[in-house]
């Protein structure tokens, strides 16, 4: 039975509860209603992009990513698990809003967002900034001070749009490694991109990286809103993630990954 021939059945026999066993049916169909009454069994599908290192579809070390590791710990609290999907951001995005599945495992809010999503608690922040090599600049690079310098950054991403007032270079890169691969061999004098992801890529780098962030900005388990009984998951997401902060907080989920 779909969910809109429930809720359908659900309002028709509300209409005659003074008969014999009205209620009770209703009851029955209510109950049936998907989020209504969670089926502890049946997992919640969520839809994850690659984004080392929040989300890795091939884990690393037995990791997946902190941020799954942070959903499926809130969703355990409320004995739950997650199915997750990987998929390019764009369709997981396309496939939360139009509830094709339950939630994204992680989003940055948006205005145009709101209508389709709803947002968690708060799991986290994304930040964004500018890496240099300890040995080749006397003091951090800025957004102040790069004119005429040569700043790498994703094909593709956004990101570059930061970049086009400040006079800099840039030079489109294929990769987070590609970028740090060319900043090492000096090809370029800085290199933009998102902190957790560059810091991780990075890791046992026998140089130093000098980081200056740009900006900074929150980021959250988002529910489809298409999904039936969605505010009552993100209350369940919510209470879970509020568990696990009171048991010791978010950060320890991201140190295995530094």
């Amino acid at each position: 039975m779909t969910g809109f021939s429930l809720w359908m059945g659900a309002v028709r026999c509300l209409r005659p509860l003074f008969r014999v066993g009205g209620a009770s049916a209703c009851l029955v169909l209510l109950l049936a209603w998907p989020g209504l009454a969670q089926d502890p069994a049946a997992p919640v599908t969520f839809a994850c992009n690659e984004f080392p290192p929040q989300k890795m579809e091939q884990p690393v070390e037995g990791h997946p990513g902190f941020d799954i590791d942070i959903l499926t710990a809130a969703l355990a609290t409320q004995g739950l698990r997650p199915d997750i999907q990987f998929y390019p951001w764009q369709r997981a995005l396309q496939m939360a809003e139009s509830g094709r599945v339950d939630a994204l495992c992680s989003c940055s809010y948006r205005s145009e967002r709101a209508e389709t999503l709803l947002f968690s608690e708060s799991i986290g922040t994304v930040g964004i900034g500018l890496f240099g090599r300890a040995y080749r600049n006397t003091a951090p690079l800025t957004m102040q001070t790069l004119a005429g310098h040569t700043v790498g950054v994703v094909r593709g991403y956004s990101l570059a749009d930061d970049l086009a007032a400040t006079g800099a270079v840039i030079v489109d890169v294929s990769s987070d490694e590609t970028g740090l691969r060319m900043l090492e061999q000096g090809r370029i004098d800085a290199y933009y991109g998102y902190r957790d992801t560059v810091r991780y890529l990075s890791r046992g780098d026998g140089t130093a990286l000098l980081y200056t962030e740009v900006r900074s900005s929150p980021y959250y388990i988002c529910i489809s809103r298409a999904r039936p009984g969605a505010p009552q998951l993100l209350d369940t997401v919510n209470q879970g993630i509020l568990a696990l902060m009171h048991d010791g907080g978010l950060d320890r989920f991201r140190t295995p990954y530094r």
